[in-house]
Parts: structure tokens; sequence; C-alpha cells
């Protein structure tokens, strides 16, 4: 059973190069605590391309890590960090599509409409508040995020098939499907099962997060108020 949250005294902000270290403690502890098989992994999988034709099984947590450092040091990987009392709990990849260089090499993937694209491609929380809503509300912010670019559709790519929390990463069809996604295209062949889940980007608003102290220059600093229970 997952543990009980305050889902007001969350608060998401996003990751920037000053918040580096928070995204690096998160992950050397809390994040793949239960799941060591993806701990190396350093969320850097959707921008790696393979190039001179390495491996991405050859890769290590050290080379990753510290491949990631540059990344969020140049503001090449985006997204939400989820924090309770000031520690992260939980993290949402979300970028421009283009920004992400394998996504770039999926041809399956590929649409005309490309750079007017933002996606989500992966969801990390803290084993004892899974289930609570945490996601809910990191994909909420991630939507957020990416309004404010000059996009005009978010894109997401659940598993229909995923079985667990690990491979769940993408995130689960339902959560996007009740946060007003619709689905664009079911994939085929070695990619059977994956589902790709669009909804138009707005530059108003739309969730429940209410932000508070933002200032010029600033990046998302909320405080959630949970949806009422149905």
């Amino acid at each position: 059973m997952p543990n009980e949250i305050n889902l007001a005294k969350v608060e998401l902000r996003e990751l920037t190069p000053d918040r580096a270290n928070d995204f690096f403690d998160y992950f050397d502890t809390d994040a793949f605590a239960d799941n060591p098989e993806g701990a190396s992994c350093y969320c850097c999988y959707f921008h790696w391309i393979g190039a001179n034709g390495e491996d991405w099984s050859s890769r290590t947590a050290v080379a990753n890590r510290e491949w990631q450092a540059e990344l969020i040091q140049r503001g090449e990987t985006t997204g939400i960090l989820a924090y309770l009392d000031n520690h992260p709990i939980g993290w949402c990849h979300a970028a421009e599509k283009r920004s992400l260089a394998h996504l770039a090499t999926m041809n399956v993937l590929a649409s005309s409409e490309d750079e007017s694209i933002g996606s989500i491609v992966c969801f990390v929380v803290t084993k004892r508040f899974r289930g609570t809503g945490l996601s809910n509300l990191l994909l909420e912010a991630a939507y957020d995020l990416l309004a404010k670019r000059s996009l005009q559709i978010v894109e997401a790519y659940p598993d229909r098939h995923a079985t667990d929390s690990y491979a769940n990463f993408h995130g689960r069809l339902d959560m996007f499907l009740d946060a007003g996604f619709q689905i664009h295209r079911e994939l085929e062949g070695d990619m059977t099962g994956i589902v790709i889940v669009r909804r138009k980007l707005t530059s108003q608003n739309s969730s429940r997060a209410i932000q508070i102290g933002l200032e010029s220059g600033d990046h998302i600093c909320t405080t959630i108020h949970p949806k009422p229970s149905k």
C-alpha cells in the first residue's frame, strides 16, 4: 500500500541548472531504489543516438551521470521535479520533441508536426508515493511547462502491455486519457502495445496547479490543490 500523502504540500519545480543537485540526489537514492536495473540511465536514454556504433547497453551509470550533468547545465534536459518537505519524490521528463535526439531516430514516431510537439517521455516516482496521484500532478505541471513554449501539441507514449512500475515509466494510458489526451495512433510490430496519445496545448493554465511567488526569470513553484473525489 502507498503511503498517505498530503498533495496540498507537494511543490512542483522546473528542473534548472541550479536544481541539478536535487535531480542527482534523487536519482542516486530513492528514484530507483526498488528498480536497480534502471538506475544507470539518469534519464539520458531519449537524448542518446548511438553515435559511432555505441550500444546503449554498454553505457555505464558514471558516464550517463556525467553526461546528464552537462545536459542539465546546457538546459537540454527539461522537466518537473516534485518535492515534499524540500526533498524530491518524483520526476517527469518533458521537452520539445525535436530536442530529444533518440525520438528523432525512431521513424515510427515521426510526423510532419514534430516541430510543434512537446513530448512527455518518463515518470519516476518514489515507491512509497506511487498510487497516491503524484504522477497526475507531475503530468499537469509538465503540460503547463510545455504550454509556455511555442508548441501546439503535447504527445506521450504509454505502453498497454506494461505490467509493473518500471515498465510503466512512460506513464499509464488511463492517466493520460483521464487528463484529456486522446489516442492518436497505436504502434505495431516490435512496438505493439505502445500508444501515441496527444492533447492540444494552450497558453492558458488549465490544471489544478496554483502558481505562487513566480517572479520574472523564476520557474514553476506550485502548491497543488487536490481534485475533489468523484
